[in-house]
């Protein structure tokens, strides 16, 4: 059996007094307890009740494995311990008028050696931490949880602030049964790095919020279960929580070391943005226009000056000369000493039409170059330019757009 660590806290919160109750101890070697309680019926009421199932729940467990127990027996003990509770209060309140209308929900697990189950009435929960998800395990017995199953909708913050205290069920000294858990079998394997938090309906801000990652991150992430505890009543409390806030944590195993966070980084938080797929196709499209484009001037072989015809500006019979001047990048010293065509007689190319000159036709290449072919075949340089993006309708270049952002209702 691996080695079990336990803590517990609770706080009053922005209560003028606590009514909160829990339990997290060693009953025996190899068997212990979580419990939450959150008592009701105004303040006197509301801690003699849920001080009073605890401390029930401990004396029929410490009677319960003061024998040997079979793992199939651990689901009746629960039950024997509702019921127990259940009758104490009742005889409590007829004992004393004053305490009529007390109550307190009751959530616990059972842990012996390498088997638990659990159970549940009100509206404190039990929240299991297994293979880096955690899941609520227990069901809230409320009037906005009914509402929730009944619609599958979630809860408006007007019916919250109206009905989310409302229970169902509770321990009143009344009739209401429990559920235990697990459902369809005797009892549940405990697994190494498990880790089980109970809490009073005080550390959940929003009761229609099925969302764990908060909670799993601030469970998960402290380096010691004291520490993750002040953590989660720290958050309830700034979120606002009016309540009594209690926390009970059980570890399974050694600490589990956290994992680090795979979510995308978002601009403008630390780190670099993620290259996309898209933004990489659309930089290799880009790349291979200019490739092509080196290759055209490459084949040209544009070492010759070229000269435009004069231009006259205004009245002034000044005459202004544009010269253009390419230059082979790939040229070496070796090439100083080939032969120069004259400027004033231009060297005509061996084949295609002999009454062009290369002024003309090295016109013509470089508008064919600034218009590429993109549906298919080749440019001049031999590179596939098919899966260059076509200029959309607007006028505006697809590889030049920005990534839509699409914003999350």
């Amino acid at each position: 059996m691996a080695e079990i660590s336990l803590f517990s806290k609770t706080i009053v919160g922005r209560r003028s007094n606590n009514q909160d109750a829990c339990f997290a101890k060693l009953i025996r070697p190899g068997v212990y307890f979580l419990a939450v309680a959150d008592g009701m019926g105004g303040a006197a009421g509301g801690q003699i009740a849920s001080s009073l199932v605890i401390e029930v729940a401990e004396k029929i467990l410490r009677e319960e494995f003061s024998y040997e127990v079979r793992p199939e027996e651990l689901k009746g003990i629960l039950e024997r311990v509702f019921l127990s509770a259940q009758k104490s209060i009742a005889a409590r309140i007829k004992s004393d008028s004053s305490l009529t209308g007390m109550g307190t929900t009751l959530t616990c697990v059972l842990i012996d050696h390498d088997n638990f189950v659990w159970g549940n009435l009100g509206d404190s929960r039990v929240y299991l931490l297994r293979d880096d998800k955690l899941s609520q395990v227990t069901h809230d017995h409320t009037l906005v949880q009914n509402y929730v199953d009944s619609t599958n909708e979630k809860v408006s913050d007007n019916i919250l602030s109206q009905y989310s205290h409302y229970l169902l069920k509770s321990l009143d000294g009344g009739s209401d049964e429990p559920d235990i858990f697990p459902q369809g079998k005797d009892f549940e394997s405990t697994r190494n790095g498990d880790m089980f938090m109970l809490c009073s309906d005080g550390l959940i801000t929003d009761k229609s919020e099925k969302d764990t990652a908060v909670l799993k991150q601030l469970l998960q992430s402290p380096r010691s279960l004291n520490e993750a505890a002040e953590k989660l009543i720290s958050a309830a409390y700034q979120n606002g929580s009016k309540d009594n806030i209690t926390v009970v944590i059980a570890q399974v195993g050694k600490r589990k070391p956290v994992r680090k966070s795979s979510e995308k980084r978002q601009p403008g938080f630390s780190g670099k943005p993620r290259v996309t797929a898209k933004l990489r196709r659309e930089g290799l499209a880009i790349l291979s226009v200019l490739v092509a484009g080196v290759a055209v001037l490459l084949y040209l072989r544009p070492n010759v000056i070229l000269k435009s015809p004069s231009k006259t500006h205004g009245s002034t019979g000044i005459s202004k000369e544009k010269t253009t001047q390419f230059r082979d990048s790939s040229v070496h010293e070796s090439s100083i000493n080939e032969p120069k065509a004259s400027p004033a007689s231009p060297v005509m190319e061996p084949s295609g039409d002999k009454s062009r000159s290369n002024f003309e036709r090295r016109n013509d290449a470089l508008k064919q170059l600034e218009e590429p072919t993109i549906k298919g075949g080749k440019n001049g340089a031999g590179l596939q330019t098919k899966d260059v993006p076509q200029k959309s309708s607007k006028g505006s270049d697809s590889i030049l757009a920005k990534p839509k952002q699409i914003k999350k209702n």
